[in-house]
Formats: structure tokens, sequence, C-alpha cells
């Protein structure tokens, strides 16, 4: 961020967004440096790190990637407290004075048009709803939007950064116009 402000000339009002765990990415940081952004937003992002079923699916990307699974954050089971540091649900509370903004689709499931994309957006939905009850029980207002279908891609993603925008305006004390660009 001082890199921004020193070479940049950008000012000190900032939001940050992110896509599937770009949008775990976006939630993270939120809550690790409260107050550092005036908004936050999570489009299919990965919310809740702890739910078993969401910490095999990151394993499962490790995988793919070819890295070990416990190389994230160390063995679910045996660094607890590693993973819970690192949880947007476990540290929604941080997030407390940030504009918010948090959308998942259902998925379309195996009969979709992109099967895999649908699945995998549909594997998310549990988590976030989980998230933002969280928020909700913490008393922290978001604005959210689950729908019916969706897949994990950027289709998707493009249609919620546009609907997202007055939420993330508000929280860089803007004007809440339409987004530019794609």
């Amino acid at each position: 961020m001082r890199l921004l402000q020193n070479d940049y000339r950008v000012g000190t009002a900032r939001a940050i967004a992110g896509v599937s765990t770009g949008g775990y990415g976006a939630m993270a940081m939120a809550a690790r440096h409260p107050g550092a952004f005036g908004a936050a937003a999570s489009y299919s992002g990965v919310l809740n790190t702890t739910d078993l079923d969401t910490a095999r699916l990151l394993g499962t990307i490790l995988v793919r990637e070819g890295l070990y699974p416990d190389t994230l954050w160390g063995n679910l089971l045996f660094n607890l407290a590693n993973w819970i540091a690192r949880n947007p649900t476990d540290q929604a509370g941080q997030l407390r004075g940030t504009q918010l903004y948090v959308s998942q689709g259902k998925g379309g499931g195996i009969f979709s048009q992109d099967s895999e994309g649908g699945i995998l957006e549909g594997s998310l939905w549990d988590q976030a709803h989980t998230f933002t009850r969280r928020l909700t029980a913490l008393d922290i207002p978001a604005t959210t939007h689950y729908y019916d279908g969706g897949v994990h891609g950027r289709s998707n993603w493009q249609a919620e950064f546009k609907t997202s925008w007055p939420v993330l305006a508000k929280g860089l004390r803007l004007a809440a116009g339409p987004p530019s660009g794609p």
C-alpha cells in the first residue's frame, strides 16, 4: 500500500475485491488489517476455510497446482489456530466498519452448460452463507447477492462487479456512478 501511495500518488481510500480464492484474499486481507480498506468484496469466494468440505476443496486446488495440501497453513487438525487466524468467517469481527459485498451462485451441477464451473460454484454456496450468517450474528452489515445457477467464471463475476460498485464506491468515498471498463 505504501508503494502505491509513494510511487503512484494514490490516496488513502482503499477497496479490495476478488474472485474465487481472490475473494478469500480480499476478505482475509481486510480482516487482517482492520480499517485499511473502506470496502471489501468477494465474488464466489472461499470464505470459511475451516469448513471441512472447503478445506478439502482447497487441498484439491493445491494438488492440482502440484503442491502438497498441508503447505498452505499446515494440517487443519494440528494447526487449527493457524487456519482460524486466516479464516474470514472466524475473523469476521475485524470487518466491522468496512463496506462489504458478498455474492455467490448456487451453481448448475452436472447438467449445466459448464458442468465443472457449475459444480465448483455450488460447492461454495454453504460456506458463503456461513460467513454472512456470522456477519449478521456480529451485527456487521453486508450487501449480499445469492443467486440460483451460475458458474465459477468471468461472466458471473463481471456482472457482480457492476452490481457491487455502489458498495465499493462508498468505501472509496466516491460517487456511485457506473464502473468503467468491461
